[in-house]
């Protein structure tokens, strides 16, 4: 049976740099930009000020994906750099393989 994913295993792929700045940008927005939009709604007004309150949650669950993502793409990265061979490309596991495979079209300026 197939593993599910969460969100949370969605972000730790991602580049750690960019859940470090969605972090920023999360604590940001509301924090101090949400408060500041006037609601005429009584649930969006009691969202808007429950909210700022955990602004530092979500901002911290982001940075644990910033952390847990960093490893895996300094993997990837010294992944490409030991491979001197075709031979020692030969007997990287698959997973490895197509990792190493996303990192040389990285460095060739594709985005994959």
């Amino acid at each position: 049976m197939p593993r599910r994913h969460s969100p949370l295993d969605d972000l730790i792929t991602l580049p750690w740099e960019f859940n470090l700045i969605l972090a920023a940008t999360v604590y940001v927005c509301l924090k101090f930009w949400l408060p500041a939009i006037e609601f005429h709604s009584p649930v969006f007004k009691g969202l808007a000020t429950s909210i700022p309150n955990m602004a530092g949650i979500f901002a911290s669950v982001l940075v644990f994906a910033a952390v847990m993502s960093a490893p895996h793409s300094w993997r990837k990265d010294e992944l490409l750099n030991k491979q001197t061979s075709i031979r020692s490309v030969k007997e990287l596991p698959w997973k490895d393989f197509e990792y190493l495979v996303g990192e040389a079209y990285r460095r060739k300026g594709y985005n994959v």
